[in-house]
């Protein structure tokens, strides 16, 4: 059995995140507030992530959930499958390179 980490997100390791995203989410590079920021693993802890500073960034609530639990690969792919279909009726068309 994987030995749990001893680590703790303190309040420092989240004002070096927002120093370093310069107080824009990871994944939409929209601001961050204090109302609206989550900390979030890069992979996911059920997908094989480690609990460490490494693996961890800021993201807009929105994003939290998703974030929760899928790859950042696994997010773009569903944000093209939605512009690909509903993007259209907002005047953006997507196409794979």
């Amino acid at each position: 059995m994987k030995e749990k980490s001893k680590y703790k997100f303190r309040v420092s390791d989240f004002r070096d995140l927002l120093e370093i995203q310069k107080k824009k989410c990871f994944l939409s590079g929209r601001e961050l507030t204090p109302e609206n920021t989550f900390a979030e693993h890069i992979l996911p802890l059920g997908k094989g992530g480690e609990h460490s500073k490494e693996n961890i960034v800021l993201v807009i609530d929105m994003l939290s959930k998703l974030k929760r639990y899928y790859t950042v690969d696994e997010i773009v792919e569903l944000a093209y499958d939605l512009l690909a279909i509903k993007g259209r009726e907002y005047g953006i068309k997507v196409s794979r390179k």
